[in-house]
């Protein structure tokens, strides 16, 4: 009973399982007498002895009594018999789980060591793949080093003309720059005198470089590049009564492309009271330097 109870038991905290509610006695020792009453009363359930022939028919030339005397013991070839006959829906292995495990070990040496065979194999076909490929590299590389020892024969007479074309093309990319600044230079003057205010003409031009200064706060500038003109001109006061010309003056050459918004008067003083003129003096400072 000790047994069985701790069965139970492990069954219901273990297997999270239910308390039995109905017992079925087979085997030699279930006719001990009182089993039944004395298991009926321990486990509070209903106990019978298990006739394995219930849904299984018996042959007519064994008697019915031989049969019921020995019903409960026959479970266990019934059961046999059922298991080699038909596919039985659930097999409990009572054998240890180290004797399962090795004797399904056993089945599984001639597949082991048919795939050691195979991965020795596999591991010997690609290192004859590999040393083949290292082979036709090797031959390839001293061919491939032939052709280039002879290409940089060809190569060095070459480089030296590359480095004369490049200083060559250098000295005419300074010449073509020069000429088109001062193409600049050319279309600058003649832009500001087209927008000239009628009246008024230049006394002077003066071209206002860049410094080392300015390179301090802008480096891509160069020093010696023209960055403004600083105009000097005078007009009669007949034709130009008021200074509005000249802000129109300024105002058109802050529009050109060529000319900043920076372009401002530094001198514009009222005519004197005898005077017959109208000074100014004006920076204009340009979009981009350029380099005379």
């Amino acid at each position: 009973h000790a047994e069985i109870d701790r069965s139970i038991k492990f069954y219901r905290t273990q297997q999270s399982g239910s308390a039995p509610t109905r017992i079925l006695l087979t085997g030699g020792s279930s006719i001990i007498p009182y089993t039944d009453t004395f298991l009926k009363e321990k486990l509070k359930a209903d106990v019978e002895y298990l006739n394995p022939f219930v849904n299984i028919p018996v042959s007519n030339q064994i008697e019915g009594e031989e049969i019921g005397r020995h019903a409960h013991e026959m479970a266990q070839a019934v059961g046999l018999a059922l298991r080699k006959t038909l596919t039985c829906p659930i097999e409990i292995n009572l054998l240890p789980p180290r004797v399962v495990q090795d004797k399904l070990f056993k089945q599984k040496q001639p597949v082991l060591v048919a795939a050691l065979f195979a991965l020795v194999a596999l591991v010997a076909v690609w290192a004859g793949y590999f040393w083949s490929l290292d082979r036709l590299s090797n031959r390839d590389l001293e061919r491939h080093q032939q052709r280039v020892q002879a290409l940089e024969q060809v190569e060095r007479p070459m480089m030296a003309l590359e480095s004369d074309l490049s200083a060559v093309q250098a000295e005419l990319d300074a010449l073509a720059l020069q000429v088109d600044h001062r193409e600049q230079w050319l279309k600058m003057l003649t832009e500001v005198q087209a927008v000239l205010p009628r009246g008024l003409w230049i006394d002077s031009l003066e071209a206002v470089r860049v410094t080392e200064d300015d390179t301090a706060t802008n480096p891509e500038l160069k020093v010696g590049a023209i960055k403004a003109l600083r105009v000097s001109g005078r007009g009669f006061l007949d034709e130009v009564p008021n200074p509005e010309p000249l802000y129109s003056f300024r105002n058109q050459l802050r529009e050109s492309e060529r000319f900043s918004d920076a372009t401002e008067f530094t001198s514009l003083p009222s005519p004197e009271a005898n005077s017959y003129l109208r000074q100014f003096t004006l920076s204009i400072v340009l979009e981009q330097p350029i380099i005379l």
